[in-house]
């Protein structure tokens, strides 16, 4: 099998043929020339944007696709007290705090902290990052020094300062029923002539996105199902909790 990887392009429109199956995408390269990508099934998984990118390439569908906000500020620290080289681990203080605050220690020697879930910040556009909310980096600062517990060597009622090294906000892609969406898009709904072609074929067009926190753990078997329900067979689970609601 030949896999073709196109980074930085950005696919800007869909091409269907009378029965609603998507035969092609158009996308637009860094250098801003474009490109025309034939295709056998297409498979929107943008994460965060996935709604956004829905109606964009496919202006004259009746699903509406809404999401939840979802927003996690994190922090990057230098490890100030390694004991092992590339080592890795990983603790979590929500029962203790009463909300999210995850650390994980990095084989590179730093710190990663990610604290509570933010529902009201503003999806940057695609492409943008999204910038960290200072109260919340204040917070995980604060709680940083509180567990880490970096102490100087000449007093230990004393921390050494923390170097931060990175710092910023992820938004992770959730829907409304807190559910992930891995279905097929009805033809005859991504616009509006009937979907049915003569002989039989039904669409080609899949959503895939809304694992919100767990897209890596998910991932692997997010996969394998995609590539059942790709190919007509029978799906490992159940995907009906998973399908597109009648109204979004």
């Amino acid at each position: 099998m030949h896999v073709r990887v196109e980074t930085s392009t950005r696919v800007i429109a869909v091409e269907l043929d009378q029965g609603n199956r998507a035969t092609a995408v158009t996308a637009v390269r860094a250098d801003s020339s474009s490109v025309r990508i034939p295709c056998d099934n297409f498979v929107l998984a943008g994460g965060p944007w996935t709604p956004a990118d829905y109606k964009t390439l496919f202006p004259s569908s009746s699903i509406q696709i809404d999401s939840a906000t979802e927003a996690g500020d994190w922090i990057v620290f230098q490890n100030q007290m390694l004991v092992a080289r590339n080592s890795v681990a990983f603790v979590a203080f929500n029962d203790i705090v009463g909300e999210k605050l995850e650390f994980a220690g990095r084989n590179d020697g730093t710190i990663w902290v990610c604290g509570a879930k933010d529902y009201k910040g503003t999806l940057p556009p695609l492409g943008a990052r999204g910038l960290p909310d200072a109260a919340r980096i204040a917070e995980l600062t604060g709680r940083a020094y509180r567990f880490l517990r970096v102490h100087n060597a000449d007093d230990s009622d004393a921390f050494r300062e923390l170097e931060v090294v990175a710092l910023g906000r992820a938004f992770r892609p959730v829907t409304r029923s807190g559910r992930p969406m891995m279905a097929l898009v009805d033809p005859d709904k991504l616009s509006h002539h009937s979907g049915l072609l003569a002989d039989g074929r039904g669409g080609n067009v899949f959503l895939c996105w809304g694992h919100g926190s767990w897209g890596l753990t998910l991932g692997p078997g997010t996969g394998k199902l995609m590539s059942q329900l790709i190919l007509g067979e029978p799906t490992d689970l159940d995907l009906s909790p998973s399908r597109i609601p009648e109204t979004t």
